[in-house]
């Protein structure tokens, strides 16, 4: 009998073990779906770019599934016929102005660059390699991350940079410093410099990143300019929307200054969380305004995407679209949230 009895206490345990722990299985499972449609709406009216972006990605490159056929054009400008264009293109592990979303794997890449000629005819835009003739005495001078400074010219008209990894620890970025000899501000031969990285081995969801950069001469130097706005359908009615996508994007190097209000509106923690600037507050008309100010280079980044939402109660008592983005016109008004840009 004694044995009888401490076996059944035995199997009386083992019992209680394994409904306790199907128990907190359950509530793990609950507290999970209820996180989830707790979240749910904000993710549905905040923008589908929340879904994912090109996590292979650069300031200048574009992905490109057939780069023999496909052929993107990217330019950089100088304001003086005797001045060469310059530029630095990046090379990302996480989308264009969102670093936070880095991709979970290494990415080895293998980055090229050579002198080419690209040529339109009836819209189709193509590319072949340039001849040593046709280079003449035009030069383009690399340095990718800020190693030893290569230049194409007509005796070397391409250079295979080999491998380089984008760790999966962080956002990582690369960078290709490039420099157009004043040569390329005239020529009749169509001739630019064509780069292109490609993931060795191929990755999932990540396409090679190329483009043709074309040296340009502008009239009027591009204005340098940063500036924000909501990114939003407005033929929708306001009521409908938990949170807004805001926009940050521009040309040149500076400081922006973001501001909104702290009694309407909150930002996204991710997007302070994840950007070096430095936050205060500001009394404006009465009111206060919190502020954000942080350093841009569109070199680096030249487009950042955020979010905000309403503040706790204030969901329904902003009626239209003008009020929260502001107005023009003979009575402007400011809107909730301004964006400054110094140089």
């Amino acid at each position: 009998m004694k044995k009888n009895g401490k076996k059944l206490n035995k199997n009386l345990k083992t019992a209680v073990i394994i409904i306790a722990v199907l128990l907190v299985v359950s509530i793990a499972f609950a507290v999970s779906f209820a996180e989830f449609t707790k979240s749910s709406r904000a993710k549905r009216v905040v923008a589908t770019y929340l879904t994912g972006g090109a996590t292979f990605s650069s300031n200048y490159l574009v992905p490109n599934n057939n780069t023999a056929a496909n052929v993107y054009k990217r330019f950089f400008y100088t304001s003086q016929l005797e001045l060469g264009a310059t530029g630095t293109v990046s090379v990302c592990n996480y989308p264009q102005g969102d670093p936070g979303k880095y991709y979970e794997k290494n990415i080895i890449y293998r980055l090229t660059a050579k002198i080419v000629k690209v040529t339109e005819n009836n819209g189709v835009v193509s590319k072949a390699d340039a001849t040593a003739s046709q280079v003449g005495d035009m030069t383009v001078t690399l340095t990718f991350k800020g190693g030893t400074p290569v230049t194409l010219s007509s005796s070397n008209l391409s250079n295979d940079f080999g491998t380089s990894t984008l760790s999966c620890l962080s956002a990582a970025t690369d960078l290709l410093d490039v420099s157009f000899s004043a040569d390329f501000n005239d020529n009749a031969e169509g001739l630019c410099l064509y780069v292109c990285a490609t993931p060795e081995p191929p990755l999932p969801n990540i396409n090679t990143i190329d483009a043709v950069i074309i040296p340009t001469l502008s009239v009027q130097e591009a204005k340098n300019n940063w500036e924000g706005s909501f990114n939003e359908n407005t033929s929708n009615p306001i009521s409908g929307y938990d949170g807004f996508n805001y926009v940050i994007s521009g040309t040149g190097t500076g400081t922006c200054t973001l501001k909104w209000r702290s009694d309407k509106l909150k930002i996204s923690q991710v997007f302070l969380n994840e950007i070096s600037g430095t936050e205060g507050t500001e009394t404006i008309g009465g009111n206060t305004w919190n502020t954000l100010e942080f350093d841009v280079d569109s070199d680096l980044v030249n487009r950042y995407d955020l979010q905000f939402y309403f503040c706790d109660g204030v969901s329904g008592t902003i009626l239209s679209w003008d009020e929260l983005t502001g107005t023009t016109g003979d009575n402007p008004t400011t809107g909730y949230v301004t964006l400054t840009y110094e140089e």
